[in-house]
């Protein structure tokens, strides 16, 4: 009892602790925007701390709140990005930001008629769908772009994480198909892929019992573009930009569908040189360098990406009630990042040092994909469906660093630690093979009642190597790998 009392004290007491953010989305019209994403953030770093989901009234509510400063970013298809301003939430004060107004972005293409029984966004039992097909918020935009835009949907790129209503640990698919890749470089993808190529995405809290049973978040599946019209026909979408360098995607989809036999084929390219540049001051317990010390730093960097994605596929119906299908999906690529970063520490009894250093990254990766599966639709509303993949994804990067340590002398500082190594490299392979085989059944009893039964088997082999090298006087003072 007293375990449970002492319990109850520290939890009201934490609780009181704790703040809480609140308000009200609209748009320009003050009807509610519903499927909305609420994210709290540190106006310091933009760094991410909670976020929620706006409901279907428009309200939204993020709890468990230290004291601090922070501001709301409201994302939301079809709407601008919204960013409140500055606010300070105190200990235990719950702090309502009141009516938050959305601009909507635009209108639908001209040429696509969009009919209401099926909206941008569509509320289902696994969770929420949205259309993004022949929508205006894909041009020009990549894969990445439209998902950060989606409901409950939030992308931290500076710690690789995607989660869905708050949670990390979601899956992520193509096409009913887990994307076996690190985070980082699955958003690497997302982020090289046009979103011209993408018909919808599915955000399932609940997924149905066909998809894996794993992970704790739900599942993200990306469905990309299948053209069922007769005849040939085909797009092609041209983008270019200019902001700080230059950055263009272009992509090719064409289709030849004959009613039995159905053969598509696309192909997109992104490329994206940017620029980041970052100063920073401060102070520190630095004891490598000798105590408290205070400090200036810049940092300058180039980054350049260009990835290429294409697909051949085929579906055949040999009769009405079977459909064979495969299909070949390759994505590939590359980026390389010049850096140069320097500063000064003011340490106390030492003389000022100096930091310099250039970086030189380059870093490619390749995935592909065959697929080869067989419906069949058995008599009294029965199917079965075999499904079988076999992925290859491979990775290289290779880093090198110049850099120099040195005193107001310019004499070199710090030990003879391969900390202070003037000239690093590093390097990273990693090839991933698997091979998947499904099978799966269905039987509809009446309009309530179904069975969902399958059965799954996947083999994998994972080969990876790494090193980083430390040179002196030229010479490689690294261990055999």
């Amino acid at each position: 009892m007293r375990v449970f009392i002492i319990g109850v004290l520290y939890l009201l007491i934490a609780s009181c602790a704790f703040g809480q953010v609140s308000g009200r989305v609209v748009d320009t019209t003050s009807k509610p925007v519903p499927f909305a994403t609420a994210t709290l953030m540190r106006p310091a770093d933009s760094a991410i701390v909670n976020s929620a989901a706006v409901t279907d009234t428009g309200t939204f509510r993020i709890g468990g709140v230290l004291p601090g400063k922070y501001f709301v970013r409201i994302t939301a298809v079809g709407y601008q990005p919204y960013r409140s301003k500055v606010f300070v939430v105190s200990q235990g004060q719950q702090t309502n930001l009141g009516r938050l107004v959305m601009e909507q972005t635009g209108r639908q293409l001209s040429e696509v008629v969009i009919r209401g029984d099926k909206p941008q966004v569509q509320q289902t039992a696994e969770g929420v769908t949205v259309n993004v097909q022949n929508s205006i918020m894909t041009q020009g935009s990549s894969v990445l772009d439209v998902l950060q835009r989606s409901p409950g949907v939030i992308v931290d790129q500076h710690n690789n994480t995607i989660s869905l209503n708050g949670k990390t640990g979601v899956l992520v698919m193509m096409d009913g198909r887990l994307m076996r890749m690190s985070m980082d470089q699955l958003i690497t993808l997302l982020n090289s892929m046009s979103a011209d190529n993408i018909a919808q995405i599915e955000l399932m809290n609940t997924p149905p019992a066909k998809y894996d049973a794993e992970g704790n978040a739900g599942i993200i599946n990306i469905v990309t573009k299948k053209n069922k019209k007769r005849g040939t026909n085909g797009s092609v979408t041209l983008t270019a930009g200019y902001g700080m360098y230059e950055k263009a995607s272009a992509a090719v989809n064409i289709n030849h569908n004959t009613g039995k036999v159905n053969l598509y084929g696309s192909w997109s390219y992104w490329h994206d040189h940017d620029y980041g540049h970052l100063n920073a001051i401060g102070s520190e317990d630095a004891q490598i360098l000798g105590g408290q010390s205070d400090f200036s730093y810049t940092g300058i960097s180039r980054p350049i990406s260009n990835y290429n994605d294409c697909t051949l596929g085929a579906d055949i119906k040999p009769d009405t009630g079977t459909t064979i299908g495969a299909s070949v999906n390759y994505w590939g690529g590359g980026n390389t990042n010049l850096a140069h970063n320097y500063g000064y520490y003011l340490v106390e009894d030492v003389s000022t040092l100096s930091y310099n250093s250039l970086f030189n990254n380059s870093a490619h990766a390749g995935d592909g994909i065959a697929n080869l599966y067989i419906d069949k639709n058995i008599a009294g509303q029965q199917a079965i469906h075999a499904d079988f993949d076999y992925l290859n994804y491979k990775t290289q990067s290779l880093s090198n660093s110049q850099s120099s340590f040195t005193n107001s002398q310019g004499n070199p500082a710090g030990s003879t630690d391969s900390l202070f190594s003037p000239t690093q490299r590093d390097f990273g392979n990693t090839l991933i093979q698997v091979f998947i085989g499904k099978l799966d059944y269905s039987k509809q009893f009446n309009k309530k009642t179904k069975l969902e039964a399958g059965a799954k088997v996947t083999y994998s082999r994972t080969n990876a190597s790494s090193g980083i090298e430390n040179f002196e006087n030229g010479v490689c003072g690294c261990p055999t790998w």
